[in-house]
């Protein structure tokens, strides 16, 4: 409801979510998800709150969808919009010397990395731990 932020300087970055479930010839359903954005900092925060939504839809979504429904469910599409997707100018020179000037001469698994170990740096965040449990339970609608 955009209506409720006309006046508001900093309105939430994150507008939307729409699932829809589509069941395969083995029975089994895929959830499929948009998530759309006002704004993304593609440097700072974007790829850790990819990981989170990810994160977020089998953990909660899918598994609160098979709880209810006894059908296996696995995630599968995630379509991320952002209308405005940028790098802040305190980010520039450190993506610059991390990447645009790596790409060419950084060989590809220097430039990724595991998701276990991605999964290892979120979890020892303890502000992410803490969101991702408030998500989840304000999904079973105990907050």
């Amino acid at each position: 409801m955009p209506n409720l932020y006309l006046d508001c300087y900093d309105p939430p970055c994150l507008q939307s979510f729409w699932y829809r479930i589509l069941e395969d010839e083995e029975r089994i359903y895929w959830l499929n998800c948009n998530i759309r954005f006002l704004s993304n900092d593609a440097w700072g925060v974007r790829f850790m709150n990819m990981f989170e939504f990810i994160q977020f839809n089998k953990e909660v979504i899918a598994a609160g969808v098979a709880e209810q429904t006894g059908k296996t469910v696995k995630p599968s599409q995630l379509n991320w919009q952002a209308d405005s997707y940028h790098i802040y100018g305190k980010d520039i020179q450190a993506a610059k010397e991390r990447l645009f000037d790596c790409v060419g001469v950084m060989p590809f698994d220097e430039r990724t990395m595991l998701f276990k170990m991605i999964l290892s740096a979120i979890c020892t965040n303890r502000l992410n731990r803490e969101l991702f449990r408030r998500l989840r339970s304000m999904m079973r609608g105990s907050e």
